[in-house]
């Protein structure tokens, strides 16, 4: 893939997070480049989480929306998802940060396999302790196909039924919505994914 021609929307929906919202968009803005897109809408936040990201509106990489009213996780990611128009999707929740470095490993793996889709490595917070966890069970850097439940049956073996470690091509998720209203909604739109017929790669 020619790296100019490749384009990223990193979706953030924002709920109650103003403990932690500035943190992630700082966190994402010290890494990107012009090919990147920042999409971020609050969801009727009723702490401070709204003044917290007009904070960074005058950044040229930065969309901010305003939800009409507390419509939930789900309903907020479809809606980033219909305003964004970049060939690949990074569903990132608002009280995550993006480690030092994961933007250009991800986009040049992407450069170098084309994947449709991007799993990938991330550390959980227990208290103040950082855990390590995979993404993926196999070899890194190289895609895999899709065929005979492969991706689902990794991902669930390896407990990584997550959007926000995962990186995807728009055309693949172009019909596939978050369910409204439903707990575990990454684990639904995951299956939906499993379906189809694609590429994927795992980086570390």
């Amino acid at each position: 893939m020619n790296k100019e021609d490749l384009t990223i929307g990193i979706l953030i929906p924002v709920y109650n997070v103003a403990d932690y919202v500035e943190e992630c968009i700082e966190s994402i803005l010290t890494q990107i480049d012009t090919r990147a897109s920042i999409l971020i809408m609050n969801d009727a936040s009723t702490d401070n989480s709204a003044a917290i990201i007009k904070r960074f509106e005058n950044y040229p990489q930065v969309q901010i929306f305003d939800a009409p009213y507390n419509r939930g996780l789900s309903d907020t990611r479809n809606a980033l998802f219909d305003m964004g128009q970049t060939e690949y999707i990074w569903f990132i929740d608002s009280d995550d940060v993006m480690y030092e470095g994961a933007y250009k490993s991800v986009m040049s793996q992407i450069e170098k396999l084309n994947s449709d889709v991007l799993c990938a490595d991330y550390v959980s917070l227990r208290g103040k302790k950082e855990v390590n966890k995979k993404g993926f069970i196999g070899t890194s850097n190289k895609n895999y196909i899709n065929k005979s439940n492969s991706f689902l049956d990794n991902i669930i073996e390896n407990n990584s039924n997550h959007v926000w470690n995962k990186v995807f091509r728009r055309q693949i998720i172009q019909d596939i919505r978050f369910k409204e209203g439903l707990n575990f909604e990454d684990i639904l739109y995951m299956t939906d994914i499993s379906l189809k017929s694609f590429q994927y790669s795992y980086l570390k």
